[in-house]
């Protein structure tokens, strides 16, 4: 992992399918527990945010982990 990534990498804490979730991401992958298991995630950074979609081809969820820009409106 380069250092660039480190210094963008974040910790992110949450609830995801009524289940308390803790992540670390980077810029291209996170590593999140899920209840008592262990789950990647893609990263997608976008001009509305930072969203997490699951390795796992049958989940389809993406999860907001950080906002970016003005979200009021």
């Amino acid at each position: 992992m380069s250092e660039y990534a480190l210094r963008r990498a974040f910790w992110w804490e949450g609830e995801w399918r009524g289940k308390q979730m803790s992540c670390f991401v980077t810029g291209r992958k996170a590593v999140c527990k899920v209840g008592d298991k262990m789950a990647a995630f893609y990263v997608f950074d976008t001009p509305q945010g930072v969203y997490l979609r699951p390795e796992i081809k049958l989940v389809d969820d993406w999860i907001k982990v950080a906002h970016r820009g003005d979200d009021s409106g």
